[in-house]
């Protein structure tokens, strides 16, 4: 199994068997949260009025959906949820199908799967033993761990947790390599000891701050917290289910 980091989705180096998606604060610790209160499914894209439309088809055949999301940190206007885990409640999404759209994550995903992946999972701090033990257990080929970013740039909350991934692979038999994977795992053996301060000081997190949302600071950095991984049947499908796991 060798896997390598892309710090950020345009430095996706060739196709890969699998990809795994991270956009820390906040679109894939979010999109775990709302699978553990009980979300049916999750359909992305990387555009409003895609993911307005997709949903609107979907609505035709099912009653139970919500269109979720944010722009810049902020809910967009006109949708039932935003990207904050707080919202992502039993009552607010259980059974529901979630149309979701972001200002990176999703965008992400559309990189990843436009790479030529096989597949995508969705990854973070709070997931980060569940994606560990999947991995394991299903050795694929060749994996790719692609951080989002932050409007272009490289974040650190995505790199910290890739290298958690990583760190929790070292005893299995992956063959981690490339300097993404290096500076991955050097920034979670500096930082795992105060993820929180971390968050606290890297530009998305002071983006959230600004925004009202600083206690989605906290919620993202509980480490292996929540025992799921979100993913695609195939990468041609931009519709997600989650997986759980026993934590061992």
């Amino acid at each position: 199994m060798n896997i390598q980091v892309a710090l950020l989705p345009n430095l996706i180096s060739a196709p890969t068997e699998l990809a795994i998606v991270i956009d820390t604060l906040r679109f894939t610790t979010t999109a775990c949260q709302a699978f553990k209160a009980g979300a049916e499914e999750l359909q992305v894209a990387s555009e409003i009025d895609q993911i307005r439309s997709m949903r609107d088809a979907c609505s035709k055949a099912k009653n139970a959906t919500a269109l979720c999301g944010e722009r810049h940190g902020h809910k967009i206007d006109g949708f039932d949820l935003g990207n904050s885990p707080y919202e992502y409640t039993s009552e607010s999404v259980s059974g529901k199908s979630l149309f979701f759209t972001t200002t990176n994550g999703t965008r992400a995903i559309s990189a990843a799967q436009e790479s030529g992946t096989t597949s995508v999972w969705l990854a973070a701090i709070v997931n980060r033993h569940a994606v560990a033990q999947r991995l394991q257990s299903e050795s694929p080929v060749s994996a790719h761990i692609i951080c989002a970013g932050t409007d272009g740039q490289i974040a650190l909350e995505d790199v910290l947790a890739a290298g958690a991934i990583l760190a929790a692979l070292q005893v299995s038999r992956a063959i981690i390599t490339g300097d993404g994977a290096a500076i991955a795992l050097a920034a979670w053996e500096s930082y795992q000891a105060r993820i929180s301060n971390a968050f606290h000081t890297a530009v998305g997190g002071q983006n959230l701050i600004e925004a009202g949302y600083e206690k989605d600071l906290e919620f993202a950095a509980q480490v292996d917290s929540l025992n799921l991984v979100p993913a695609n049947s195939s990468a041609a499908t931009s519709c997600f289910r989650c997986q759980p796991f026993s934590m061992t």
